[in-house]
């Protein structure tokens, strides 16, 4: 005799297994996608750099320190995103 949960801890684990490969492959592609920006294009130099300045420099309304937080936040997880594939490209993992 079966338990009655063990079919729905077993399509639990495939719908969860299903969602880690989606998001595994989502961030791979923006990734990707950062790293083209930031060192395949032609003015892709530039903005790194000037992104790169914003976190060196506060710029904005500096009487909302969240929205500056956030607005470094991003800056920082696409410049790594950026680097994570360059350094993998170099073989550096």
């Amino acid at each position: 005799m079966t338990n009655v949960l063990d079919n729905y801890f077993s399509e639990d684990d495939k719908h969860n297994k299903r969602v880690n490969k989606q998001y595994t492959q989502a961030y791979e592609r923006i990734a990707r996608c950062a790293y083209e920006v930031f060192y395949q294009s032609p003015h892709g130099q530039e903005l790194r750099e000037w992104l790169e300045n914003v976190l060196k420099y506060l710029c904005g309304d500096t009487q909302n320190f969240a929205y500056i937080q956030g607005q470094q936040d991003m800056i920082r997880t696409l410049l790594g995103y950026a680097e994570t594939i360059k350094r993998e490209n170099e073989g550096n993992k």
